[in-house]
């Protein structure tokens, strides 16, 4: 996550894509669950780590079609905060930490929901966000979010990891024996802050599982576009 890649004075990271060597995304769902079947959403979350995607169930393995240009949302500009809806900008600010001292990560659903739909709608790739700091002192994963996946990124397999597959299916277990534990924080081994319930990553997004050869292949390019073409919608 080096340079800036700038797009209507908007911070975008770039994705890399090649034919020989495409950028793998993850993410993780529920027990028989099927990936494919997610792909006809208007968007879906991914994570560039393996590790990080078995938090919300059985991982399963993607890659880009295209390079992709996503919105940084863990370095939004004024211009991309100033032309959004009040509603959405209310989201940057309380989800994303925008202009705040501390740029603090709390996801919600409504929130994630609702700026991943405006993304997608202004026909932006998705967006991304680096490692992020909590109100509880913990780290959010880094995070991305894939606009019109059934078209930039494609189902390759699901990772074989029985330990896994074994400790998600007792987890959902116990989540039907006790549905108001469900929503519970997940918290990583070492304390860390690591995402909210699987649930958020169900519907038209499904959090974090963007695997890319790490955000590190996110390359961000400085400096301002000198021609600023009008936003497309879709």
């Amino acid at each position: 996550m080096s340079e800036f890649f700038r797009k209507e004075n908007i911070n975008v990271y770039v994705i890399e894509h090649t034919t020989e060597k495409p950028t793998k995304l993850y993410r993780g769902d529920k027990w028989g669950i099927n990936p494919e079947d997610k792909l006809n959403k208007d968007y879906l979350f991914f994570t560039p780590k393996m590790d990080q995607a078995k938090q919300y169930g059985i991982v399963s393995e993607f890659e880009t079609t295209k390079p992709l240009r996503v919105v940084a949302l863990d370095d939004i500009t004024e211009d991309f905060f100033n032309f959004a809806p009040e509603d959405v900008q209310n989201h940057l600010v309380s989800n994303y930490g925008y202009n705040t001292e501390e740029k603090i990560r709390n996801s919600t659903e409504t929130g994630d929901f609702a700026v991943s739909q405006y993304i997608c709608e202004q026909g932006y790739d998705g967006y991304a966000i680096d490692t992020m700091a909590t109100d509880s002192d913990g780290k959010f994963h880094q995070e991305i979010v894939i606009c019109n996946p059934s078209v930039n990124v494609k189902f390759v397999d699901k990772v074989k990891d029985e330990e896994n597959e074994k400790k998600m299916e007792k987890k959902e277990a116990e989540e039907r024996a006790n549905p108001q534990g469900k929503n519970r924080l997940a918290r990583s081994v070492n304390g860390d802050f690591s995402g909210v319930s699987r649930s958020l990553f169900d519907s038209p997004p499904s959090t974090p599982r963007g695997g890319a050869k790490r955000l590190s292949k996110m390359k961000k390019t400085k400096g301002k576009s000198k021609r600023r073409t009008k936003r497309r919608r879709q």
